[in-house]
């Protein structure tokens, strides 16, 4: 008869399970809320560890009011301790506006703007009321226009709408959102001073570090994209030489425009003129 196989058990570690208070802050990053919202499930957990379900003493903790605290907390037991329904909810209204032109109107609407193809909204609103002795509004015009692309100039109008779509998308970055740092060459401040001295006329760029106030300026005859592009050419190797790496970071303007992460210049580089005040010596 033969022997059987032999089978070495191994015991198996115990399963330590972390608080219930832990499971809400790993499913809060989890879920990648805001810092709002992981705020709301500190008050959860100190509702219940610190506060035992004291609501006067969490609402002066965190500084908030009762009434606050208990509109979240509702939520939160409704809910059977979702983590989720600590987020904030959608503030997008429940009725929106919808398309209000009746068949009718839309027609009388495309008759009137074929005959009349450079006539704005509010003059259409008006030949409108004369010919079918009835009122309509200058968004109904115009959403019928828009619908049907009913343009003098058709190409002109689609790139215009194509330029808005991008604008939307992609919106410019400004440097007001800018997060600064106390960084040596992280932000440098651009402007131009235009000065008059014996009938000529000469344009001063000037640059200034944030971080370490360091300075550069140099005079030029015109302005124009070669120009500025030289500046920062010039500022550029003024950096490097003292630093060993490229170092031209964020650019600062009067309009606030941010021109985005640290790069290389490339050839043709946007021109950074921004404000010209006009100076006279002598």
């Amino acid at each position: 008869m033969k022997r059987g196989f032999n089978f070495y058990y191994f015991k198996r570690k115990p399963v330590e399970l972390s608080s219930r208070y832990e499971r809400w802050r790993k499913v809060a990053e989890l879920l990648d809320l805001k810092v709002e919202e992981r705020l709301r499930v500190e008050w959860m957990v100190f509702y219940y560890k610190e506060a035992k379900q004291n609501a006067t003493k969490k609402a002066k903790h965190f500084g908030i009011s009762r009434k606050t605290f208990y509109k979240w907390l509702n939520r939160f037991k409704e809910s059977k301790e979702d983590v989720a329904s600590l987020r904030d909810l959608s503030k997008r209204p429940i009725r929106t506006r919808k398309w209000e032109v009746n068949p009718i109107q839309e027609e009388r609407i495309k008759s009137l703007r074929r005959r009349y193809m450079h006539y704005g909204k509010k003059k259409l609103k008006i030949l409108y009321k004369k010919e079918y002795q009835e009122e309509i509004s200058c968004w109904k015009i115009e959403r019928v226009i828009r619908k049907h692309k009913l343009y003098p100039d058709r190409i002109k109008a689609e790139k215009i709408a194509k330029k808005q779509a991008r604008a939307r998308e992609k919106p410019k970055q400004r440097i007001q959102k800018l997060k600064k740092e106390r960084k040596i060459w992280f932000l440098f401040q651009l402007d131009t001073i235009v000065i008059y001295w014996n009938n000529i006329k000469r344009y001063i760029l000037t640059s200034v570090d944030h971080a370490s106030k360091f300075g550069y300026a140099r005079m030029y005859k015109n302005k124009s994209s070669k120009v500025a592009a030289d500046f920062l050419y010039r500022l550029q190797y003024i950096i490097n030489g003292s630093s060993g790496f490229c170092v031209l970071g964020h650019i600062g303007k009067d309009k606030g425009t941010c021109r985005g992460q640290p790069r290389e210049p490339s050839r043709g580089a946007p021109s950074a003129w921004t404000r010209q005040e006009p100076h006279r010596l002598g």
